[in-house]
């Protein structure tokens, strides 16, 4: 009786099945919450696409992609001086993949995620936790100086004064002093160093993705049939930061679900009524979901061979 030896499959087979196992898991468990979160509401979201323009609405959808991309470009501006190098397409595959587990319960899967996929891709883990929690920083904290700048014009606290607004404008530049620049460095445990100028273009980057995210809200206000002004696009990235800012440090809920809507409902409801106010906090939640989701759709068909250099 002649035996034919079956080879065993190699470790590193082994390894990228348990890889590809884990990784469709988490990719199923985000969209499976995400679309649970969203279904909850679906009564009150479905009757507040039909009494909405749609024009709005989708250009609303378009404003998120931009503020989801340029957020991603603001980490992406850090990670060049580093002395690794990333196509953009691995860079779209490790962050905007790793977006989608926000979604989850808990703060970490983004981190998880993306440190994972960048590792494949020959970054290190290290490096990109640590310049994720960088590009984290100034997201915070350029959503703090739009806050700042925007909401007491907003609920007509202040008029505005451009002297006022241009020595808070140079408030990031503190940010890029050798002492603090080192200590904000050291809190991210970056392993390597970020000039100052790279600091204040990845700044520029999220403080353009906070008008963006304005202009969502914006819209959606319009969307309802409400007249706005040019600079209620200003004052609502104000809205959204803080409300953001607000979700983010809620983190036990997955992508700040609850509290982002209910600061957005207080202070949306100064311009416009609290009913209203409350369905555009939902479809704001529903676009921002969609945008996350396209993207990081996009991102997952990506092919891509081209290591890090």
């Amino acid at each position: 009786m002649n035996l034919v030896s079956t080879p065993l499959p190699s470790q590193a087979a082994k390894s990228a099945k348990w890889r590809q196992i884990i990784g469709a898991v988490f990719l199923a468990s985000t969209v499976v919450v995400a679309t649970a979160l969203i279904a909850r509401d679906r009564h009150a979201i479905g009757a507040a696409f039909v009494r909405a323009d749609i024009v709005p609405i989708l250009l609303a959808l378009l404003a998120c992609v931009s503020y989801i991309g340029l957020t991603a470009a603001s980490w992406r501006i850090l990670l060049n001086v580093s002395a690794v190098r990333l196509s953009w397409s691995n860079s779209a595959r490790i962050f905007f993949i790793g977006q989608m587990g926000k979604y989850l319960p808990g703060g970490i899967w983004p981190f998880l995620a993306s440190a994972q996929l960048a590792k494949e891709a020959g970054l290190s883990r290290t490096t990109t936790v640590s310049s994720l929690l960088l590009a984290v920083m100034i997201g915070l904290g350029t959503g703090i100086i739009v806050a700042l700048l925007t909401l007491p014009g907003a609920f007509n606290l202040v008029s505005v004064d451009w002297r006022i607004v241009a020595i808070v404008l140079l408030v990031p530049l503190v940010f890029v002093l050798p002492p603090v620049k080192a200590t904000i460095l050291r809190v991210a445990k970056m392993d390597f160093d970020v000039p100052a100028k790279t600091l204040m273009v990845s700044g520029l980057a999220a403080g353009l993705a906070w008008m963006f995210a304005g202009l969502h809200i914006a819209l959606l206000v319009k969307a309802f049939g409400f007249q706005i002004e040019p600079d209620f696009v200003i004052h609502a990235s104000g809205i959204y930061a803080l409300a953001w800012i607000t979700g983010f440090l809620f983190f036990i809920a997955p992508a700040g679900l609850g509290a982002r809507e209910g600061v957005l409902v207080a202070l949306l409801s100064v311009h416009i009524p609290i009913g209203d106010a409350l369905v555009i906090a939902l479809l704001s939640r529903v676009l921002v979901t969609s945008a996350d989701f396209l993207l990081g759709g996009i991102a997952v068909l990506i092919r891509t061979d081209q290591a890090a250099r």
